[in-house]
């Protein structure tokens, strides 16, 4: 059914869907090496800005406290698409340009995914509060969008 509708009603369906709290799959050219990753959108003005969910958080994190505490743990039994517990890294924010976005859900709608629960968005917007190691741009558009999204 996907491949049988027009550009511009993809185009619709994906805009609809790409909303503060969302999760999804994408090639991401910021990891080393570049992979797949689950990311959760956490702003959509100016342009979408994804925390990456890992599966471990690193050594280098579980040493600095200010660091760990900006980790959210999301578990599988309430986001089916992941296999197991992960982590919402608040530490760092990754843009990626809208056009890309819309590149990879095209070509497989399958990496739009559903919502990070109320709970997780609540976290990782006490996360983003404490987190010392984003900027304070990156702070306002985030709390603005997920407050704004609740």
């Amino acid at each position: 059914m996907w491949d049988k509708l027009p550009p511009e009603e993809r185009r619709k369906h994906i805009q609809a869907r790409l909303t503060p709290g969302r999760v999804l799959l994408l090639h991401c050219d910021f990891t080393t090496p570049p992979k797949d990753k689950f990311l959760v959108l956490v702003a959509v003005e100016p342009e979408p800005l994804f925390f990456v969910i890992n599966s471990e958080v690193s050594e280098f994190i579980r040493r600095r406290n200010h660091l760990m505490q900006c980790q959210v743990e999301i578990g599988h039994e309430e986001h089916s698409f992941l296999r197991h517990h992960s982590f919402v890294d608040c530490t760092t924010a990754h843009r990626i340009a809208l056009r890309d976005i819309y590149e990879q859900i095209e070509r497989d709608i399958g990496r739009l995914k559903d919502e990070a629960s109320q709970q997780i968005r609540e976290q990782i917007v006490a996360a983003v509060k404490f987190a010392k190691t984003l900027s304070a741009k990156h702070k306002t558009e985030i709390l603005s969008a997920l407050v704004w999204s609740r």
